[in-house]
């Protein structure tokens, strides 16, 4: 080889290196004839070579096929703008394809196309305001206006096509390939349940339980369908969601009118999943009209529920979403008077006799359905009926991501016939017991063949897609005798007392591991949904996403992911009226007075005068505009979450502009007491003792606030007239307590109990006098004399045990332990009882597993933390210990079972010092200790 030669090579060899990646990226396609070749961006290659680029490699079609993508963005009549996203197949004549691309540019039949689309939206837009854009029933209407108009390109026609609104918050990414469809059956409980699904009563139910996941769902009080519903689908309380009452005060009218969408401050589920691009179909959901726009179909709670319905006048009046659905809607709406009487004979016992009298008598005049029992369980089942057929048309036909339908009826058949269940405690005709004594029953096996219909079916054009399926309740119901004395519907504003805290939780289909989790918050609900959806969860949030709910491998591939807050669009363009029409809003009000939920001073703030100028405002804003309802719900709202400023706010507004209400003056009492203000609290308690009628029970109250605040001769000349005994008695019991007179006290507490076995704050008291082992014989004799009058008694149960396991009786304990959690799973004392009785039984894990599932609920409790906090000691995980005993005394920093636990705890930890000053505060607090004076001794004390 010559010299140079291998030079030359290594040049020429790189320069054809170089010529090769050029051609990479620059070069020449060939389109078969027949053939075109459709680039990323839209144009089209007719048949021949190209030169193209390495990124716009062409996807070879067949003869005449266009596939576009690409997205609209177009501005309604009322000025919103809207991205519509599309994809459009067309199949062109070639030789017009070709001729067109030679003379007018490659991109020239795409452009025309899509031109003539974008027109056509347009055209819908004018028409329909844009709302038909979010439903997946759009599609054919654009297809037949396409294909009815002269086509863009001679020859061609419109093969298919996509539409979709483009997503506003981001994209989900789907976990699993399937649809999920969210149940709410409203005042379902597991433990009237629990018979029916052992008798194999509750098939659909059963089916689900048993492969997937179940719970006690933890509900929020105040107890009110409105606001946990809401909840649900917002994530946050109601004094962040806004919808705090079932009503809410329109001032166009200076009025009361039923709650309504726009009360609602934060974006609902419906929301974000049209923010994230995924189609919903919403059934029925409360404090949902007017309907708002959705990616999907919104049908309002205004369409057929016995509670609310608009009649066919008002059919423009936002009931459904788009608007043009209400032909569909109303195709499948059933009428009370379409249900046969004969139907009713499943639910109540009714003769042949009785069929033909009902069926030969008039009809009731709008309203007294309500106060005729078996109209009104007609109207119950017409709502039902017509919710259902919505919700297996919305599942089939549109086929949404997420189908969420709310079913009313256990929780309103409950309320009008769960007196006659057996067993019978009130007094009620023995031929009523007969006629109604399965009523709830029967349908609640009625609402298991509706649920299973609904989860039976597959979507027609994905079958085998078996999809997740979530069941829930807002709250559980008292049945059997744990029920109160009188009807629901007999009292007003009094429904709520008949609801239990824990609702159900059923969670099933691919993904989702059979478990049962226990206890669940209703806050929880949401972002979990957000999960399934690919969503990621605001931060945040008092619930969390339930992961131990799903597969392992499911939660490993698919991390949570979280943002600041979801920026989705919600209510902007929600209808400004919220006002019924007279009629319509007349009769809602009747129906919700007659299951309870509304009466008593039911008038907006502004009607007690004397408001002035600058009225007070609150976290709901003026207090001319609401009703003291509202405030009385926004202050059970607080003081449940300990917000004992915040909750005397709202019952002090309610008290200063009805000075005669007796429960918000009780409550504005309570409140300043809880949160240390006892000249404010007795201020309360004076306004009450002047109230020409008060309710007994309130009295012991009085008199705790009354020894704070020094007022105890005020109390005791009061107590001089009253008229109960066992209150009086339980009264001065507290008054001479609080004087240091224990033995004076319990004997009140005594005498009081024996006029009344149920007093709670007799045995709260007695339950901390009664030290010497004859005085706690008796007390546990009265508790099971108590028991036997309200054998559910969760708080009864608890003491009961609580003094059996302190004697060492565990066993006699345990099925009281057992009783209290089926009733309350979370309930603290009970935890407590039973990780002691644990311990004893020397199951250490199991009892630290108890408490520790105790303190996510209630991560303050006292009793939880100090009981935790010893056993911590015990096993010598002493920095543990000495944290959640000091977390213990934050709260009650005179308890001294706190302060014997914290003392010992430092002491073994090497601190004599500071376990000496910790016993020496106990000995302060109590000072006949004298194990305590005792190890003080040990400490140098």
């Amino acid at each position: 080889m010559r010299p140079g030669t291998a030079g030359r090579i290594w040049i020429f060899l790189i320069a054809f290196a170089a010529l090769i990646i050029a051609g990479l990226a620059v070069g020449v396609t060939r389109v078969p004839p027949g053939n075109i070749g459709v680039l990323p961006d839209g144009k089209v290659l007719p048949p021949g070579w190209h030169l193209r680029l390495f990124a716009s490699r062409p996807e070879l079609e067949g003869p005449g096929a266009l596939s576009l993508e690409g997205e609209a963005r177009l501005d309604t009549p009322e000025g919103s703008r809207l991205a519509i996203s599309y994809r459009l197949e067309v199949l062109v004549d070639p030789e017009t394809l070709q001729h067109v691309s030679e003379n007018l540019g490659l991109g020239a039949p795409g452009k025309r196309w899509k031109d003539a689309l974008t027109a056509v939206l347009k055209e819908t837009i004018a028409a329909d305001g844009g709302s038909l854009l979010y439903t997946g029933v759009v599609r054919r209407t654009v297809l037949e206006r396409l294909r009815s108009s002269a086509a863009p390109l001679p020859g061609s026609r419109v093969v298919d096509l996509k539409l979709g609104v483009a997503a506003a918050g981001g994209q989900s990414s789907r976990l699993v390939d399937t649809p999920i469809i969210f149940i709410g059956l409203d005042g379902a409980d597991w433990l009237f349940m629990k018979p029916l699904l052992a008798a194999g009563k509750l098939p659909a139910l059963a089916d689900l339980i048993s492969r997937g996941a179940r719970a006690q769902l933890r509900s929020a009080r105040p107890l009110l369908s409105p606001l946990l519903w809401t909840s649900m689908v917002t994530g946050v309380s109601p004094d962040r969601h806004g919808i705090v009452d079932f009503t809410v005060y329109d001032p166009a009218i200076q009025d009361r009118t039923p709650i309504s969408s726009g009360a609602r401050r934060r974006p609902a589920l419906w929301n974000v999943l049209t923010g994230y691009g995924l189609h919903g179909a919403w059934i029925g959901w409360w404090a949902t009209w007017p309907a708002e726009p959705v990616a999907g179909l919104m049908v309002s709670d205004q369409v057929s529920y016995s509670l609310f319905a608009l009649d066919d006048a008002g059919s423009s009046s936002h009931k459904v979403f788009p608007a043009p659905a209400w032909r569909e809607v109303r195709k499948r709406i059933i009428s009370g008077g379409d249900v046969p009487w004969n139907d009713l004979r499943r639910f109540a016992r009714l003769t042949d006799a009785d069929v033909t009298d009902l069926e030969a008598r008039p009809a009731l005049k709008p309203g007294q359905e309500f106060e005729d029992r078996l109209e009104h369980l007609r109207q119950i089942l017409a709502s039902t009926r017509t919710y259902h057929a919505l919700a297996l048309w919305a599942r089939e036909v549109l086929q949404p991501d997420l189908l969420a339908v709310y079913y009313q009826g256990i929780d309103e058949v409950s309320h009008r016939f769960m007196h006659y269940a057996s067993p019978v405690r009130m007094e009620v005709p023995p031929d009523e017991v007969a006629r109604f004594g399965k009523t709830v029953e029967e349908f609640y096996r009625y609402q298991d063949k509706l649920l299973g219909e609904l989860i039976a079916g597959r979507n027609p054009g994905s079958p085998g897609r078996e999809p997740v399926v979530l069941v829930v309740s807002d709250h559980g119901f008292l049945s059997g005798e744990a029920r109160p004395l009188r009807p629901a519907d007999e009292f007003e504003g009094g429904a709520a007392d008949w609801h239990r805290l824990h609702g159900i939780f059923i969670l099933a289909g691919p993904g989702v591991r059979k478990a049962d989790l226990g206890s669940v918050s209703i806050y929880d609900l949401f972002p979990t949904l957000l999960y399934l959806c690919g969503i990621p969860v605001p931060e945040g949030l008092p619930g969390r996403a339930l992961l131990e709910a799903l597969e392992p491998s499911l939660v490993r591939q698919n991390p949570l992911r979280s943002v600041a807050d979801l920026e989705v669009p919600f209510g902007s363009e929600t209808p400004a009226t919220t006002t019924l029409p007279q009629g319509e809003r007349t009769e809602a009000l009747a129906r919700l007075r007659a299951l309870g939920y509304v009466g008593g001073f039911s008038g907006p703030i502004e009607a007690a005068g004397a408001l002035g100028k600058n009225p007070p405002s609150t976290a709901q804003g003026d207090l001319r505009n609401e009703f003291l309802t509202a405030h009385m719900n926004l202050g059970t709202v607080y003081a449940e979450r300990e917000e004992w400023e915040q909750a005397a706010r709202e019952y002090r507004s309610v008290a200063e502009r009805f000075p005669r209400h007796a429960p918000g003056l009780y409550k504005w009492m309570e409140s300043e007491f809880q949160g240390g203000n006892s000249a404010a609290a007795w201020e309360a308690a004076e306004r009450l003792l002047a109230l020409p009628s008060l309710p007994p029970e309130w009295v012991p109250g009085i008199a705790e606030v009354a020894a704070a605040a020094g007022h105890e001769a005020t109390l005791e000349n009061f107590l001089g007239g009253f008229s109960d005994a066992s209150s009086a008695h339980a009264a001065r019991g507290v008054l001479a307590a609080q004087a240091g007179r224990p033995q004076e006290a319990a004997a009140y507490f005594r005498r009081a109990l024996d006029a009344q076995p149920l007093r709670t704050e007799a045995i709260d008291a007695l339950f901390t006098l009664e030290s010497s082992p004859d005085g706690r014989e008796d007390l546990t004799r009265r508790l099971y004399k108590a028991l036997e009058i309200a054998p559910r008694s969760v708080f009864h149960l608890n003491y009961l045990a609580g003094l059996l396991v302190s004697a060492g009786r565990c066993e006699e304990a345990r099925p009281h332990i057992l009783a209290a959690l089926e009733e309350s799973p979370d309930s603290a004392p009970a935890l407590a009882n039973l990780a002691k009785c644990l311990v004893a039984q020397g199951q250490l894990e199991q009892a630290v597993a108890a408490l520790e599932r105790g303190l996510r609920v209630t991560p303050d409790d006292h009793g939880l933390l100090t009981t935790l906090g010893a056993l911590e000691a015990s096993r010598g995980r002493l920095p543990r210990a000495i944290e959640l005993l000091e977390r213990a005394r934050e709260r009650f920093p005179r308890d001294s079972s706190i302060l014997n636990a914290l003392g010992l705890a430092q002491l073994q930890s090497g601190r004599p010092e500071e376990a000496r000053q910790l016993l020496e505060q106990s000995l302060e607090a109590d000072p006949d200790q004298p194990d305590v004076r005792s190890l003080l001794s040990q400490a140098g004390g």
